[in-house]
């Protein structure tokens, strides 16, 4: 059994232990192997993935077709939200990147490159000039062709990093269906390199955005976030704002017509619950693969700025989970659920069109899952694994 340093996680796992042995779960368990669901087994989930991602295919080429992805009919640049990542890689190609964080002239500069007149979607550019460092190149090539790089050197790191984590290719054919993919926290384990790393690469980055673009962008930053949280965030109305398409748990709020305290009051303590059970998890003795399931899925949880296409990282979480899985066996009703998240997800996509914030609700589910695992015998998981005579 995972040993825990809180108390009350402790108890809560013992009293859940207590109620499967008087169900009879284990017994059950013991006797009868979790088998794998007959349209989930690896050979039929690589031809249905690809097959999903060649409907998302088939859906983007018609847009494109008609004018509606990434240019219009007549050639012109489509606004979305990687029109602001060109922009602002132009303006650093020219050095002139304070000007992003001027309120009254991002706009103006949007328009002149675009050749658009509505830019009330993003009046104003929150990041970092880090991120100015990543999107110059991108802004050496024409717009359609800089936006077709973007997606899929984004998509094929994504593909690499799921894969690397579960090392079947079956993963590759699942992380090109998840409906996410088709439109980050501290590690409470005492990593002290991780943390000196993450630390010198964004002193090191800071330094060459002072060198190339000077300080004065780093010195407007706060006022850029400032508009950005009342433009968004803060706005009052339905209208004024794209706060509907939050996929986190203050986009919930709001899309219930809470207030704008009311959801920041939720956001906040949702995040500092998410900062225990990732201290708790990581201080345990569970395996690597489910701490990391934790902290991926927590960290998507715990922003409050997060939209339908920033999900895609969910396969990370999912990804740690499988494997899992595949090392230690499944659980009863873990195949059903996520099988009911990815139709929640595409209900979301499809059906809503990313305008009703069911990400949290859906990595909320997914965590819950993980952390079912975590305190579940691993002796009793390795007892009936589905997955033990499979090739690795």
């Amino acid at each position: 059994m995972t040993k825990y340093p809180c108390p009350v996680l402790r108890r809560a796992t013992e009293v859940m232990s207590e109620l499967a042995d008087r169900l009879g779960l284990r017994t059950q368990a013991r006797n009868r192997a979790v088998r794998t669901l007959p349209f989930l087994e690896e050979a039929r989930l690589r031809p249905y993935g690809f097959a999903v991602a060649f409907c998302y295919a088939m859906l983007i080429g018609q847009l494109y077709r008609v004018g509606g992805w990434i240019v219009d009919q007549n050639g012109n640049p489509l606004y979305m939200d990687f029109s602001t990542t060109w922009v602002a890689g132009v303006q650093a190609l020219h050095g002139d990147v304070a000007r992003l964080y001027d309120a009254a002239q991002f706009p103006g500069i949007q328009a002149t490159l675009l050749g658009v007149t509505d830019v009330s979607y993003q009046p104003n550019f929150p990041y970092p000039p880090i991120f100015e460092l990543f999107a110059a190149p991108f802004a050496a090539l024409p717009y359609f062709y800089a936006f077709l790089v973007w997606v899929w050197s984004t998509l094929l790191a994504l593909i690499m990093v799921v894969y690397l984590i579960v090392r079947r290719p079956v993963a590759i054919a699942l992380v090109l269906a998840c409906p996410f993919t088709a439109w980050n926290f501290m590690i409470a384990a005492r990593q002290w390199r991780a943390f000196a790393g993450a630390a010198v690469t964004i002193a090191v980055l800071v330094g060459i955005t002072i060198v190339a673009f000077g300080i004065d962008p780093w010195v407007m930053l706060p006022g850029a976030w400032l508009a950005q949280k009342t433009t968004v965030l803060s706005a009052d109305t339905l209208s004024d704002a794209n706060w509907t398409r939050l996929q986190t748990v203050y986009g919930l709020v709001r899309e219930l017509y809470g207030s704008a305290f009311l959801a920041a009051l939720a956001q906040f303590a949702t995040t500092i619950g998410l900062v225990l059970l990732v201290w708790w998890v990581w201080r345990s003795s569970t395996r690597y693969a489910l701490k990391a399931a934790t902290l991926a899925a927590a960290a998507l949880i715990a922003t409050p700025y997060a939209y339908i296409y920033d999900l895609a990282i969910v396969a990370v979480p999912v990804a740690f989970l499988a494997n899992d899985q595949l090392h230690h066996g499944l659980l009863r009703g873990e195949q059903t659920t996520l099988l009911a998240l990815f139709a929640a997800a595409l209900a979301s996509m499809v059906v809503f069109w990313g305008a009703l914030p069911l990400g949290p609700l859906i990595v909320t589910a997914l965590l819950v899952l993980v952390l079912r695992r975590i305190g579940w015998p691993t002796a009793e998981m390795n007892a009936y694994n589905p997955f033990a005579s499979s090739n690795s």
